[in-house]
């Protein structure tokens, strides 16, 4: 990602579909963005480029096609003859997009978001491949969490050796990085090791599902400590660790009495109102955000909770 301050706003060029996720959590709904896009134009029946000024009322993460579909109001745009103020327009934000955020100043924590969204690798850490003798997951490694991207019952036991290399390569197809994890309980681990031919981390785990990358998590810490999840579960550890500091659900209350050190809160919670006004107190009275990634394998205890406080005193 690319950003800078400029007259209007911010400037903001999207350069990965990492980025996207970075981006759905610094919009909201009455933002005004300025972008150069296509509308359908009834009377020449088909699309015309025009430069819009959108205020945006819906927002929507696509994750499965790495996308941000953005519906809004027009305010301003031209040429005229192809723009009727007042209609709703939508569009994509995807790899490559550009826009102008029309705020003259961001929240601090958004401008953290945009920053980290710049310093972070734009490629994938690493692949992670679960398997045993019945099941394989492959899943991507990312900074903003785990993408799972291929997942089958195969009874490896069973097979000859010439079909199992055969899915062997298969699998191989998937591994696009340089920094592979593979883990699972038996042997099988070792076996696709020694077909890859190349430097792997093998790790025992109990299971190959989701729980199987919590636990792989814990396991390989030291290897991906420097990574957003590994201190993304460091923050949680210590977060529930602090029993006494603790405090979860309607924190409203702590928030304006400025007693709010640190809040966390899943990604999808951004999208609602009331929660950014609370983020906004929390951070009013130097406060510090956490926002953790759907994708996290800590997400299931997020989607229960919503929203974790920690208090100063």
């Amino acid at each position: 990602m690319y950003y800078r301050k400029i007259k209007d706003g911010y400037l903001i060029q999207i350069h990965s579909a990492n980025d996207i996720w970075y981006i759905w959590n610094v919009l909201e709904k009455n933002d005004k963005i300025f972008v150069e896009t296509y509308r359908v134009v009834e009377e020449f029946n088909e699309k015309k480029k025009v430069k819009l000024v959108l205020e945006i009322e819906k927002l929507k993460y696509l994750k499965d096609f790495k996308s941000l579909r953005i519906t809004g109001k027009i305010i301003e745009g031209e040429p005229s003859d192809y723009v009727q103020i007042g209609k709703y327009h939508g569009f994509d934000i995807t790899e490559q997009s550009e826009f102008i955020l029309m705020k003259e100043q961001l929240e601090k924590y958004k401008i953290d978001l945009l920053n980290e969204a710049v310093k972070r690798s734009k490629n994938l850490i690493g692949n992670i491949v679960l398997i045993d003798e019945r099941k394989v997951m492959i899943a991507n490694l990312y900074p903003i969490g785990v993408e799972i991207i291929f997942e089958k019952d195969i009874p490896f036991s069973k097979m000859e050796n010439q079909n199992r290399e055969k899915f062997y390569r298969e699998i191989q197809e998937y591994l696009k990085s340089d920094k592979i994890i593979v883990a699972g309980p038996g042997f099988e681990k070792e076996n696709l090791s020694k077909f890859l031919n190349k430097k792997v981390s093998l790790y025992d785990i109990g299971y190959v599902e989701t729980v199987g990358i919590k636990e792989l998590f814990q396991k390989a810490k030291k290897e991906i400590e420097a990574e957003r999840l590994a201190k993304e579960q460091q923050e949680i550890e210590r977060l529930l660790s602090n029993t006494d500091r603790l405090v979860y659900g309607d924190i409203k209350e702590y928030a304006e009495q400025g007693r709010i050190e640190k809040v966390y809160i899943i990604d999808e919670m951004m999208e609602d109102s009331e929660i950014r006004k609370i983020l906004k107190t929390i951070e009013e009275y130097g406060g510090e955000i956490h926002i953790v990634s759907s994708n996290s394998p800590f997400s299931e205890l997020f989607y229960r909770i919503k929203i974790f406080g920690l208090l100063r005193y």
